[in-house]
């Protein structure tokens, strides 16, 4: 019986005894060595190859110092190759989910300090940012008469209309920040976001980390994402415990009686769990079986 091991300098093959039998080597170029690595389905160095490396590197390299950089060059690049797609692309999601948070959490800032600001010129009237760009001072409002205002110049109008317009093409962005989110979350996550709206998954899996991370989740860990605190200070005996975290911003949550929502979100949630492992590891089409149960058990309660 022979047996067939890798190493990086090249594949050997031994007798039962650890004799060799036989030997494939590689190239002394590191990238050329990596790829005949890779593309061998030999083991990796075992019970003869790696008690014998050394010593039969030797004959491949003329010094120890040569075979060292060797190795050190090797080790570096082929961690280099497996780090390639090792970081998926639910980690842009994440951040994109992120920024949306953050951008829509500045336009709701920027519109309050507008609506505040322009209030001074025409206290009669609340105004959003596409009528501040639109018309400007109040004397060019629809339906304007008279006010108690302070009134403004032109360089005031000015300033105004430019901040407003900041405001509509921040929420110009917003949308097409939302549009895309929804895109990727789809195609990441299918399963999921058919059991789920799209951003209400995509929340969840940056609050998760990763899409592996919400995988190995429980439905009731993921039932209670985004209620962390709560759950701290019920455990600290100094609260009830939570029914729910985000998963609360599901239509069909919201929308269900007082005392049956938290029944609602722990079915919910354990759909959401078999979703996002389909996803993550067999990412097979499974989304018609889960609406039905998902449906079929929302029905009972």
């Amino acid at each position: 019986m022979n047996f067939v091991e890798k190493t990086p300098i090249g594949i050997y093959t031994f007798d039962k005894d650890g004799n060799i039998v036989d030997k494939k080597l590689f190239s002394k170029n590191v990238k050329e060595a990596i790829e005949s690595f890779c593309l061998s389905n030999a083991e990796g160095m075992q019970r003869f190859a790696a008690k014998q490396f050394r010593i039969i590197a030797k004959e491949n390299f003329v010094s120890e110092e040569e075979l060292n950089e060797f190795l050190c060059s090797f080790v570096i690049e082929i961690s280099k190759k497996n780090m390639v797609g090792l970081i998926g692309k639910d980690k842009l999601l994440v951040h994109a989910i992120n920024a949306y948070d953050e951008v829509e959490k500045q336009i709701n800032i920027m519109e309050q300090r507008l609506s505040e600001w322009y209030s001074l010129h025409y206290p009669e009237r609340k105004v959003n940012a596409d009528l501040v760009v639109r018309y400007g001072r109040r004397d060019n409002m629809p339906g304007f008469s008279d006010s108690t205002g302070v009134d403004i110049d032109e360089h005031d109008e000015t300033i105004l209309r430019d901040y407003a317009r900041t405001v509509d093409v921040m929420r110009t962005e917003l949308t097409k920040l939302r549009a895309y989110i929804k895109d990727m979350a789809k195609s990441i996550m299918p399963n999921t976001c058919f059991v789920i709206d799209p951003m209400l998954a995509s929340k969840m899996l940056a609050m998760a980390g990763s899409l592996e991370k919400l995988s190995r989740m429980t439905a009731s860990t993921i039932q209670l994402i985004g209620a962390e605190k709560a759950l701290f200070r019920h455990l600290k005996k100094e609260g009830k415990s939570p029914k729910y975290g985000i998963i609360f911003l599901d239509a069909r949550v919201q929308s269900s009686p007082q005392d049956k929502k938290g029944k609602v979100a722990r079915i919910v949630a354990a759909k959401i769990a078999q979703a996002v492992r389909i996803d993550f590891y067999s990412k097979r089409n499974d989304s018609e079986r889960l609406e039905k149960e998902l449906k079929e058990e929302l029905a009972k309660i």
